[in-house]
């Protein structure tokens, strides 16, 4: 009997399969960073560098390079402690319950919920704007919140569902943002191509203060913010050793130049001051190429 009992599969050891390869991985990356960051942080980094043009593209890339180097850290101590959980582990494991408690607790209440509010409702703006009429001053509150719930549902269901699936919305999703930022990145160099460069003209103009630079990095690290998540499901990745030094590098350092490009090409349709006025810097970046307006 009891050598019978010993067989069943509730005394086996819970093992999480291992599902994702190298593609999902860099998916994982780059989705969580490239969100609504590089929409709202060119005017929180400009307005705190004094309209400085050129100042905002050394903060964007240092901003980057911290970020790489961060990102590589936890790379190394990733393969090191090789279980799921991410910060909330390696708390655990390093110091005590408390503060790994107080860690979890601050990104599950404090942090996470407004940043994913943000990121949501960032998306619905921005969905939301080409299908409004040249009459409405302004997209309605209430149909910017209830897409942006109606996505956050769909994607919380979607999890629950297939581990395996989500990832390939991940995919698919991250491939969206990379394509949208391109065609940004496109247009840019073809209006430096044409000659629009009015806006890097004395791109050091202006006084910079110690503490708007402080301002100017915080937002510049909030766009890149989400390359700390993937270890959190290292027990569902294939390979890790190998994977996860591979995605975690490359994926931020694309980014990185993703995100410097883009502010480039945004510079080439739009002025400082047109940048600072924009509540959606990549529509009008469109609206001013194409010569028309949707709002």
């Amino acid at each position: 009997m009891s050598a019978t009992c010993a067989n069943t599969p509730l005394d086996r050891p819970i093992v999480l399969k291992r599902q994702l390869g190298v593609w999902a991985c860099i998916a994982m990356t780059i989705s969580p960073i490239i969100g609504s960051g590089i929409f709202i942080s060119p005017k929180g980094i400009l307005v705190n560098v004094s309209g400085s043009v050129g100042w905002s593209l050394v903060i964007w890339i240092l901003c980057g390079v911290i970020a790489i180097a961060g990102a590589l850290s936890l790379a190394e101590l990733s393969t090191m402690m090789k279980k799921s959980g991410g910060m909330f582990t390696y708390m655990l494991m390093a110091y005590s319950k408390l503060l790994a408690f107080l860690l979890i607790f601050g990104v599950l209440v404090l942090i996470g919920p407004p940043a994913n509010a943000l990121v949501s409702l960032t998306m619905a703006t921005y969905f939301l704007s080409p299908f409004v009429s040249s009459t409405c001053v302004e997209i309605p509150g209430s149909a910017i919140i209830l897409l942006a719930i109606g996505v956050n549902t769909l994607i919380v269901v979607l999890n629950i569902y297939s581990v395996k699936w989500s990832y390939r919305l991940e995919i698919v999703l991250t491939s969206v943002k990379l394509l949208g930022l391109t065609m940004i990145i496109l247009i840019g160099i073809v209006r430096l191509y044409q000659g629009h460069t009015s806006s890097f003209e004395d791109a050091f103009s202006g006084t910079l203060q110690a503490g708007n630079v402080a301002l100017a990095f915080y937002a510049g690290m909030f766009a890149y913010s989400g390359w700390q998540l993937m270890p959190t499901v290292i027990e569902e990745i294939e390979n890790p050793g190998r994977n996860i030094p591979i995605a975690i590098g490359s994926s931020v350092t694309l980014v990185t130049i993703v995100y410097l490009l883009t502010n480039v090409a945004y510079f080439t349709a739009l002025s400082s001051e047109q940048l600072l006025a924009s509540p959606a810097v990549a529509s009008n970046h469109l609206r001013e190429r194409k010569g028309r307006s949707y709002s």
